[in-house]
This record gives structure tokens, sequence and C-alpha cells, in this order.
């Protein structure tokens, strides 16, 4: 079969990234497949869109609306509570998962809990309550307290990556301790942010001068009807490109097809360079 060389692939993608595939997509003790492709999926949708997007989106926010500390005056209510506790009530099950080598279904944990944050954030919308300001700070606060904990838990999976995302609340990684997840209140109030940059860049896949293809650009993170565009793509010959709205910024001649809905444009691209 194909091989890859684990140093060129850790030289391409980064060594975080290659650990982070092998925990989540290999069971422990089994064989697993690997591929270019899978690779470059998983670091887009789990590391880049979903646990790096989450952060870079939370400390940019808090630099803009929060002077760039982690506020004080806050207030937690329900769902502010109902997220944070989400992770101190299945402490056990986190334990269990890494005493069991399920190191499968503790990275399943960890990727449904960034889903979790950044649904949390579209929610709570803390760009529209301007004139609260405590609800503000609050929202914050609670994003920042997610990353945290989700940074503790990926800290023996992707060490160095998450290690940035704790350095920019200014916690030492080597004072954690996993039960810290399960208390809500450990960022210090007034503590600077400093903010260490993308954990991810997204990789952008190429497309080549004789891809024709539909492109999806999503406006408003909204699910694509992928029944809906399945036939788009057969009716036309087309191949789908998920993901792919960084071509339209490339030299690319587009042609409008349609829209699957308000929030999906789909254009057909041949490639000129």
């Amino acid at each position: 079969g194909n091989i890859l060389d684990p140093l060129e692939v850790i030289k391409i993608y980064g060594l975080d990234q290659l650990r982070y595939y092998l925990v989540k997509e290999v069971s422990f003790g089994n064989d697993g497949n690997i591929s270019n492709e899978n690779i470059e999926n998983c670091i887009n949708s789990d590391l880049a869109n979903n646990y790096g997007n989450f952060c870079q989106r939370t400390f940019s926010f808090a630099e803009k609306n929060c002077k760039g500390v982690i506020p004080s005056d806050i207030n937690f209510n329900s769902e502010d509570l109902k997220i944070l506790n989400s992770f101190s009530n299945n402490i056990n099950k986190i334990r269990s998962f890494m005493d069991n080598q399920q190191l499968n279904e503790y990275v399943k944990f960890i990727v449904d809990k960034s889903f979790d944050a950044n649904k949390y954030f579209n929610d709570q919308s803390p760009w529209n309550k301007k004139n609260n300001k405590k609800r503000i700070n609050t929202i914050v606060y609670v994003s920042l307290e997610i990353i945290r904990k989700i940074s503790i838990l990926l800290l023996p999976v992707i060490p160095y990556s998450a290690n940035k995302a704790l350095v920019s609340l200014n916690l030492n990684t080597k004072t954690l301790k996993l039960r810290s997840i399960t208390d809500h209140l450990i960022n210090k109030f007034g503590t600077k942010i400093t903010n260490q940059g993308i954990l991810f860049k997204k990789i952008e896949k190429k497309i080549t001068k004789k891809t024709k293809a539909i492109m999806i650009v999503n406006f408003n993170g909204r699910t694509t009807d992928m029944k809906q565009l399945l036939q788009i793509a057969k009716k036309h010959n087309l191949k789908i490109i998920e993901d792919a709205a960084h071509a339209f910024g490339t030299k690319f001649k587009k042609k409008l097809i349609g829209f699957v809905d308000c929030n999906i444009l789909i254009g057909l691209c041949q490639g000129r360079s």
C-alpha cells in the first residue's frame, strides 16, 4: 500500500496536527487509515474551524471589548452554567476514557465541547449587547473559561498548541490539574490576555486548472443542504468542493448557477492558473 513518511507529514502539517489525527482516527492498538486528504480534513474541521476558531474569536472580541483583560463584573445565568457544568458533570466520564484508553471517545468529547462553545458564542451574540456591559463581560468570561477547560483536556494530545492557548490566559501549565475543569472561576479577574495569534492555519485545498466544481460559500454557518447540492452537481456533471470559499478570492472565472438557499451561493468555476 501507500506509505507516508511521518517526518514529511510533520514538516507539512505540524507535530500537534499529526498527533491529533492519530489519536482521533486510529483506535488504540489497532491499524488505521491515513492519507493527506484525511489529515487535511481533520485539521480543518476540528482544529482550525472548531477549537482554533473559538479561541481566536474569543480572544479578539475580548481585546476589542474588554480592554484585553479578563473581565470581572460578571453574573452567570442558566445558559452559562449549562455549558460550564457540562465539563464538571462529566469529569468521571473523562477520567474513565483515560483509564480505559478510550482515546477516540476522549477526543470526541473534546470536539463536541468545542462545537458547543462556538454555538454558545453565536447564540449569546455579545456583539448585539452593547448596552449591557455586564452581559458582555459574562459571555467573554465564560468563553475564556471554556477555552481553559478544553485546552487542559487537549494538553496530552496537542501539547504545543494547547499550551499556547493557556499561555494567552497567563496560566502555568505545569501547575494545572485535570480536576480544575470542575471549577468555573479559575481565570483571574483583570489578568492581561496575551493573544498568541492563530493556533491552526486552515489548509487551503488546491484547485487545478481543469477543475470544474460547485463552490460552497456559507455566510452564516448554516448546514448545507447536501441532498439538493448533489442534485445540482449531478445535473451539471460537477465535483463538489466543500468549504472552498477561498477560491472566490483567487483568479477564477465564475458563473452563477443559483442558490441552495439564501445562505449558500453556488458557482461554476473554471481555473485560469
